[in-house]
């Protein structure tokens, strides 16, 4: 027996006692034996989860419905220079020019009161107009200019060529105090001119159409 009365579990003179080789638990280490694989199990399985959730939010960003709104800061615009917002789910014309809005803020010495935005398809071509600016000593001026046909339109979207069937189509916009919003709900189609009498508003009749959550159809406006 030792000092402190416990038995001592080999004798002095006795040799450590050596495992059993058949202990599967205290043997010697088998190197032939994997590994505890439940930690590679769990990280494998925190990955999975990890990349399904990501792959979820990525799906719905996409599947949801884009936003019908957007705002443009003061910061974002400059007054008498439309400015285009790009809206991807409104679709592409044929050369794959992407449809939006132009916000119309008019200068100083404007006949306009207030900013309009313009919807970017042509009534007419379905094709996607441009601003082209031509500057001045005074002030910056231009036109929108389809590049399917000679249609042209002025800083407010009135037609300015000769067979236009009407103006461009206005969105609703609004005012705050950071800026504009410009909403994507409905547009409400451009003056009939020369006479037309479908895809366009009458002269005191305003006509509304909804704007799809897809891409423009060709018939849009019709």
């Amino acid at each position: 027996m030792s000092n402190s009365g416990v038995p001592s579990r080999n004798r002095p003179d006795e040799p450590p006692r050596r495992r059993s080789s058949g202990d599967a638990l205290s043997g010697p280490v088998d190197s032939s034996r994997p590994a505890n694989p439940w930690p590679r199990l769990l990280a494998f399985g925190a990955f999975v989860l990890a990349v399904v959730l990501v792959g979820g939010v990525c799906f719905a960003s996409f599947a949801n419905t884009p936003d019908r709104e957007i705002r443009v800061r003061h910061s974002e615009y400059e007054r008498g220079l439309p400015r285009f917002i790009p809206v991807t789910s409104l679709g592409f014309d044929s050369e794959n020019r992407t449809f939006g809005a132009f916000l119309a803020v008019p200068g100083d010495g404007s006949p306009m009161t207030s900013a309009v935005a313009l919807l970017s398809r042509d009534p007419d071509s379905g094709c996607n107009v441009q601003w082209e600016a031509l500057t001045t000593s005074a002030e910056v001026r231009g036109v929108y200019v389809d590049p399917c046909s000679e249609a042209r339109y002025a800083f407010d979207g009135t037609a300015l060529h000769s067979g236009a069937t009407s103006d461009l189509h206005r969105l609703d916009v609004r005012r705050e105090e950071t800026g504009y919003v410009v909403s994507f709900e409905q547009v409400t189609l451009g003056l009939c001119r020369n006479g037309a009498t479908e895809g366009c508003s009458p002269e005191g009749a305003p006509v509304r159409r909804d704007i799809p959550k897809t891409a423009l159809p060709a018939d849009f406006g019709e």
